[in-house]
């Protein structure tokens, strides 16, 4: 069986993997919970086995993908959130899925995505919350140019919440530590205000901004401590 799913596989294209995803996607957030084994072509009855359907993909990836199609695959997260991340109709939940997909299987293949969609498009826009997502992939990933060049192009776009300032700047340094003081001081005027707004509201947000101060990389948290 598992070999006749990876010889399935083995045929697929970038776009037949894509299609794949969308459509199984589609009928899991449209179908009831008893009839999701039949979402995924193939594998559809060993992804509802998984404690997610994240972990499901991501297993489907490692144990049925063929290592000469796994960029392919990964390609194909990016390309599904380019072409529906901005559909009004789309499950928001679906694209969370894609997103932690990304960490699951460390992904940078579909970073080009992020900015048309969650920074600058109407599933940043439907969908806030999708920033945790995105911050968490962009944490989780090797530090490089292009993880770098994704977050601070994050960071100055439409749907971009200052909530996540500071844990977008940590990733900023992660890729250029030597950069520390210029990337804080750069950033100074949303760092004060975002201190100054959630200081003067107290509580819970008081004190959810002193811990990502707090838990930043110490040149990080010593620069935004001299602010």
């Amino acid at each position: 069986m598992k070999k006749a799913i990876r010889k399935a596989f083995a045929k697929f294209s970038r776009k037949k993997f894509a299609d794949w995803l969308w459509q199984g996607l589609q009928r899991f957030y449209s179908l009831p919970v008893s009839d999701r084994a039949r979402t995924f072509d193939y594998v559809g009855y060993f992804i509802m086995q998984q404690e997610s359907i994240c972990e499901g993909l991501a297993r489907t990836y490692e144990e049925y993908v063929p290592k000469s199609k796994q960029m392919m695959f990964r390609q194909a997260i990016g390309d599904v959130l380019l072409e529906r991340g901005n559909m009004d109709s789309a499950p928001v939940d679906a694209f969370r899925d894609l997103v932690y997909l990304m960490i699951r299987i460390n992904a940078t293949e579909p970073l080009n995505a992020l900015l048309p969609t969650v920074g600058n498009g109407l599933l940043g826009k439907r969908d806030p919350e999708i920033f945790y997502g995105t911050i968490a992939a962009l944490k989780s990933l090797m530090p490089s140019a292009q993880v770098y060049e994704t977050t601070y192009h994050l960071i100055g776009s439409a749907n971009f919440d200052d909530g996540y300032l500071i844990e977008a700047i940590n990733v900023l340094v992660e890729c250029e530590p030597s950069r520390a003081t210029a990337i804080v001081s750069k950033l100074a005027p949303r760092l004060k205000r975002l201190r100054n707004v959630t200081k003067k509201l107290g509580g819970d947000e008081w004190t959810a901004f002193c811990e990502a101060v707090a838990f930043s990389r110490e040149e990080v948290r010593l620069a935004i401590e001299k602010l």
